[in-house]
């Protein structure tokens, strides 16, 4: 029997990067950029005729003018990047306390999801071997999609052994999701 336990240090900073690895990331770069082009344009235009249309206030209607657009014109830009991060991290950012087992008949995963319920705090998830229909590895993610008939448990008080719910998960097309930072 082997197991392994997630750095929390590495999973948290791997959380914060691992969107830019992703292929629509990269490809929708330009689109960020212009939107920070168009900001910084539209904010020192509207900043410069502020200025001229109120010269008497001097450069502190500049100032105003640049922070006003600057505002207005970041929104777009703040939307669309986290819009974009989310799409591109595709539910990575839900486990914490992650440890795998591995024996030899079978791989026990238990974790607390972020977020977790009260009532029903830690989860486990049990593969028997023989059970796994197929395994996909994603590479821009790193992690293990596993697919098959599984086992999962919900603990009401994961230390002290209280179940809260037990079922068996029978759906072939059902997965179980592995990340793993060790």
């Amino acid at each position: 029997m082997k197991q392994f336990e997630v750095d929390e240090k590495k999973r948290l900073k791997f959380m914060l990067t691992q969107h830019k690895k992703h292929p629509k990331w990269k490809k929708r770069a330009w689109v960020r950029r212009m939107l920070l082009v168009f900001f910084l344009i539209s904010s020192i235009w509207i900043g410069i005729v502020g200025y001229m249309q109120n010269s008497k206030h001097g450069i502190s209607m500049f100032f105003l003018a640049f922070t006003a657009m600057g505002l207005i014109t970041i929104i777009p830009y703040i939307i669309y990047y986290f819009a974009l991060r989310q799409t591109c991290r595709s539910g990575v950012d839900y486990k914490t306390k992650e440890t795998l087992i591995l024996t030899d008949s079978e791989f026990i995963n238990t974790y607390l999801p972020i977020n977790a319920k009260r009532y029903y705090k830690y989860q486990r998830d049990t593969f028997k071997y023989t059970k796994i229909q197929r395994i996909i590895y994603n590479e821009y993610h790193e992690f293990l999609d596993i697919y098959g008939y599984y086992k999962k448990i919900w603990y009401r008080d994961y230390f002290k052994n209280i179940i809260g719910t037990e079922r068996g998960i029978r759906d072939k097309n059902n997965k179980l999701r592995l990340f793993f930072i060790l």
